[in-house]
């Protein structure tokens, strides 16, 4: 291993423990449970799913509007500006880190994981766009589903070419890489079967 190599390790590292550290912070912000029942995976990621005016309506409920309104807008602002970008910096880092064992591979990863950012900010946008033009408009939802879409399709993507590299590895990378490929099949087979909730059950 190189030193650059071993530097890349580090970082991705340190961005993965990042992101690790970001993750549960999103439950805990005040109110973002709502206050009716909501699906198992809870109200925020209801709402990265929501597809209809109605549909946000049922979601953010009279009587505890405005504060899960606020807690979504913090969940976004968080995400849009802590988590997305510790993730993308983790997939990429990882990628640059395996590139010894098939560079074609990395860049397409890091092409799938820089589109996956890309539609999880404009998903967050259009999310923004509906808190503030409550419950949104069918242009709005027209344009959100196709972000949504297009997120889990490519980090999906991403997460089975690194999972590829990472089994070309010896050791326990091997069983790693493995796991992580099979993960990144599963998760295209979901978005293709529009199940958006499996994907995000996953870790995406």
């Amino acid at each position: 291993m190189t030193r650059a190599e071993r530097l890349l390790w580090i970082a991705c590292a340190i961005a993965g423990l990042i992101a690790l550290v970001i993750a549960p912070l999103f439950l805990a912000i005040p109110g973002i449970h709502g206050c009716i029942p909501v699906p198992e995976h809870g109200a925020l990621v209801s709402f990265e799913l929501v597809r209809s005016p109605e549909a946000v309506e049922a979601l953010f409920a009279e009587q505890c509007r405005a504060s899960l309104m606020v807690a979504m807008r913090q969940s976004l602002w968080l995400d849009g500006l802590a988590f997305i970008p510790a993730y993308t910096a983790f997939f990429i880092l990882l990628l640059l880190a395996l590139r010894r064992h098939g560079a074609a591979i990395a860049w397409a990863g890091i092409a799938a994981v820089a589109a996956g950012a890309l539609c999880d900010q404009y998903e967050g946008l259009m999310l923004h766009v509906i808190l503030a033009d409550f419950p949104g408009d069918p242009d709005t939802f027209a344009r959100l589903v196709p972000a949504v879409r297009g997120k889990f399709l490519a980090l999906a993507i991403a997460t089975a070419l690194a999972g590829w590299l990472l089994a070309r590895r010896a050791g326990l990378d091997r069983a790693l890489g493995r796991v992580a490929a099979l993960g990144g099949i599963v998760a295209l087979a979901f978005v293709a079967g529009d199940r958006f909730v499996g994907v995000s059950l996953l870790g995406m």
